[in-house]
């Protein structure tokens, strides 16, 4: 193993002070290094003379030193056959082990001369890279989430699969992939209406990284060119950050979607309370400053909650949203529709029945109220993620302000409101329970939904 690592830091491009290079470079030079072999030794010793760089399509680099000797590093398949003395069956059978065990696998030769050519065969090194242990429970989450995962990757086909098996991937695995492979399926995967993001840290990840609707570089190991091509840059080089990245995305669209059906719906019933009672010939149940105050309490802290709040722990149950969609669908137009309609009859009744009763002023003030309870009400129905004490914290204090504009002289005279006896007060509460008891009940029916 000595041995081996001496002549495969001598092949390595990176540097380990600064951790600038590739990861399995720097793991084979951490390695060398524990064992007392600095590459800025094997640099002094023996100076480079030539290097030709990893290349895809034959899979291997050198560096030709000033002992006249060149050291290849590369995959078995790409040096084996440049090899000369060598047990070609039995290092296949220990290369095929090593596999198995998840282990990325190198050849390491030599040659005399600068000439990649009858091969000295040095030996095999295994770089275990294991996964994260959020990866797996990751993987699970993405597959609920209808999120498919696929490997694609430059390693051995069993190296692949045993990699896939610890992490609990069933989908297809791509082993031995060229830059060109990568681009291939990125497009395949684009062309039958998949949204693609792919990964990747290396030079040759590039191009896929670009044709992909999302490119993800890895933060760490990434290299610069690999960063400039990419849409964002993975910090932690962890998949389990992008499923988590996924979780709050949706939770944000759908604290959106409710957020606008919350508002629409109670704009919507203001809006045809009033012009259900111009087409009936009745007076406004509103006045200007009545308006003013329904949009401020309803559409300021309940709508905030809506907004901000958590995602909900079943946000990775639904199916993905079609690309095309709307952020409001069938199902969220008939909620608004159907709702603002109820909520706006259920303060037109009100308005009508009281109005040749007890006059303009105590219609009006029974219809105001109906319509704020309505919608504070309506908003314990849409789940805000925020935790139920404080959404009840906020229905409860808006509840004892509008209360509060019955109470005092000036709140009175500005609003022209008529007190409330305690039998109107439960009563409307009790009314505008209505919508929130439909919402519920529709809830509870509803078939699974997708974004």
């Amino acid at each position: 193993m000595n041995i081996n690592c001496f002549f495969a830091a001598s092949c390595c491009d990176s540097d380990l002070d600064s951790q600038l290079g590739d990861p399995t470079e720097l793991a084979i030079l951490e390695k060398a290094y524990q064992m007392g072999i600095t590459l800025s030794n094997i640099e002094a010793q023996n100076p480079r003379q030539l290097t030709e760089p990893f290349d895809t399509n034959l899979k291997r680099m050198s560096i030709f030193r000033a002992d006249n000797i060149n050291y290849v590093k590369g995959a078995l398949e790409s040096i084996l056959p440049l090899c000369t003395n060598v047990q070609t069956s039995e290092i296949l059978k220990v290369n095929e082990l090593m596999s198995s065990k998840g282990l990325r696998i190198l050849a390491v030769a030599t040659a005399q001369g600068s000439e990649v050519k009858n091969l000295n065969f040095m030996g095999l090194i295994g770089i275990s890279d294991p996964p994260r242990k959020e990866v797996i429970q990751a993987i699970k989450d993405a597959k609920i989430a209808g999120i498919k995962t696929i490997m694609i990757t430059g390693d051995h086909p069993v190296t692949a699969q045993a990699i896939a098996n610890e992490i609990g991937l069933d989908t297809k695995i791509y082993a031995r992939a060229t830059p060109e492979d990568k681009l291939k399926l990125v497009r395949e995967l684009k062309a039958q209406g998949e949204i693609v993001a792919m990964t990747g840290d290396g030079v040759n990840d590039a191009p896929a990284l670009q044709e992909a609707h999302i490119g993800i570089a890895m933060g760490k190991s990434g290299t610069e060119v690999t960063k400039q091509s990419a849409d964002f840059i993975l910090a932690d080089d962890n998949y389990a950050t992008i499923i988590n990245a996924v979780r709050q995305g949706r939770g944000v669209y759908r604290n959106i979607q409710k957020a606008i059906v919350y508002l629409l719906t109670g704009n919507l019933g203001e809006l045809l309370t009033v012009l259900g009672a111009a087409i009936a010939g009745l007076p406004s149940p509103f006045l200007a400053i009545h308006l003013l105050w329904i949009n401020l309490v309803t559409d300021s802290l309940p709508a905030l909650a809506l907004v901000t709040g958590a995602p909900s722990n079943k946000v990775m149950m639904y199916p993905p949203r079609a690309a095309s969609a709307h952020i409001l669908g069938k199902r969220q137009w008939l909620n608004i529709i159907s709702i603002g309609l109820l909520e706006a009859a259920i303060a037109l009744i009100i308005f009508y029945f009281t109005l040749p009763q007890s006059g303009i002023d105590q219609a009006r003030s029974l219809a105001f109220s109906s319509i704020v309870f309505c919608q504070i009400f309506r908003a314990l129905v849409v789940k805000s993620g925020w935790p139920k004490n404080y959404l009840l914290f906020i229905i409860i204090f808006t509840i004892i302000i509008q209360l509060g504009l019955y109470q005092f002289s000036f709140t009175k005279k500005l609003f022209k409101l008529s007190p409330l006896t305690f039998e109107q007060t439960l009563t409307l509460i009790l009314v505008a329970l209505i919508p929130m008891a439909i919402l519920s009940f529709a809830r509870l029916y509803k078939n699974k939904t997708s974004y």
